[in-house]
């Protein structure tokens, strides 16, 4: 008897016919279906979430259904499908140049800027008169120069100096870890006259996860794996914050060692992590994001005290299954905070002695005043000016504001010189 069943349903690019706990975004997504489902020519989907969500799964079913839509309704103009996948952090320029080869294999971006191709890319669309899809895929922080590709495409009459008129219908799609949109705030214009749909999605729950790896194995093997198995596969992907991205894989690698035992199914023996699992940077900084934001939110009337090195692991452990992260261990806890701490974004105190023996608080760092403090003698009233007596003191900085406060994604690496070195989020 075979081992498999279908091994093309353990391929990255192999999309479930249902998905676990989407199924009410889905429906949803039908209201976004252009002509011939409705009036509109034109759509935008954003769809983000933490590694492993399924934004590029839910995508996926997005662009298929449109597809499907349009090929049964323009036989005589076929629809394009156009994807670049931004997960390699290739430039803008790079990203147009990939969706331009769903057109042209050969297409060669060499000395043409982001714009010029946006421009071509538009005016190709308008001359095929094709129904386009448009997908940027892998969508994560630090993509360069996302909303460069993005500005055109949803607001292709700026881009055009003869106007948006004579393009066929389209739709635009991102997917990822972050949302494209947050820094483009002159798109409300377009979001008003098409509809645009902007989703953040949740981490699936253990539940879900293990829902999701039982109908992908019964789809890959000619036998379901043991329940045991497929327990220690989803606590195994929780727990490491894979979610479902690197679900493939592990059932993959877990298959063969069954093969090579010789067994049929795959047992509780054989599950193993697969063999060059990717663990990027952005876990490191999505764990002292957590770390941060979860001081931030337990100091609120014990700003003073700090809070204990336990109250902060429980909090960081709620935040982190909330947020599709890996349950840092108690030691890595440790070593983030000690970063954190020489990067100035927090602050530890040692107390020494006492019932329980010594323990850590973790404080928010204090900040200096903006303002110079007055000096006996001088006249702090603006009311009542005294003649200078030397060269007018300079105008006071900005205020900079709390360190721990700049949360969002990249923010870390975004603070103000005059709150202490630059934090190196290195790899774990």
């Amino acid at each position: 008897m075979s081992f498999w069943r279908d091994p093309r349903a353990l391929h990255a690019d192999w999309n479930p016919p249902a998905l676990v706990g989407r199924q009410a975004l889905l429906r949803e997504l039908g209201e976004l279906l252009p002509v011939p489902c409705h009036s509109h020519a034109r759509a935008t989907l954003v769809l983000w979430g933490s590694r492993g969500a399924g934004t590029s799964s839910v995508a996926q079913h997005f662009v298929r259904r449109a597809h499907d839509m349009w090929w049964n309704s323009y036989r005589a103009s076929p629809p394009l499908l156009l994807r670049a996948d931004l997960s390699a952090g290739h430039s803008p320029c790079a990203a147009v140049g990939s969706l331009f080869r769903g057109i042209d294999p050969d297409f060669e971006t060499r000395g043409s800027s982001t714009e010029l191709l946006s421009l071509l890319l538009l005016r190709r669309i308008r001359t095929l008169h094709r129904p386009t899809l448009i997908w940027l895929d892998q969508v994560r922080e630090g993509s360069p120069g996302t909303s460069r590709v993005l500005r055109p495409l949803l607001e292709p009459g700026r881009m055009l100096p003869e106007g948006d008129a004579g393009l066929p219908p389209y739709v635009v799609v991102t997917s990822g870890e972050v949302d494209p949109t947050s820094d483009l705030p002159e798109l409300a214009e377009a979001r008003s006259t098409f509809p645009f749909l902007r989703r953040r999605l949740p981490a699936l729950s253990p539940e879900e996860v293990l829902q999701a790896l039982e109908n992908r194995a019964r789809a890959a093997f000619a036998l379901p794996p043991e329940p045991e198995a497929l327990i220690a596969i989803g606590e195994l992907l929780l727990s490491r914050g894979w979610g479902l991205g690197l679900a493939a894989a592990t059932l993959e690698a877990s298959a063969r060692r069954a093969q090579a035992r010789g067994s049929s199914r795959l047992g509780l023996q054989d599950v193993a992590p697969p063999s060059d699992p990717v663990e990027p940077r952005r876990t490191a900084r999505a764990l002292d994001s957590c770390i941060v934001e979860s001081l931030v939110a337990s100091l609120p009337g014990r700003a003073q005290r700090g809070i204990s090195l336990r109250e902060l692991r429980r909090n960081v452990q709620e935040r982190c299954r909330r947020e599709g992260i890996g349950v840092p261990s108690p030691a890595r806890l440790w070593r983030h905070t000690i970063r954190l701490e020489r990067s100035g974004i927090l602050r530890r105190e040692v107390r020494i002695g006492g019932r329980g023996g010594s323990s850590s608080r973790f404080l928010l760092p204090d900040l200096p005043s903006p303002c110079p403090p007055v000096s006996p003698g001088e006249n702090p009233s603006p009311l009542a000016p005294t003649e200078p007596s030397g060269p007018a003191p300079p105008t006071p900085a900005a205020p900079v504001p709390h360190p721990a406060l700049l949360t969002g994604p990249g923010a870390l690496a975004e603070r103000s010189p005059s709150t202490g070195p630059e934090p190196s989020f290195l790899p774990e």
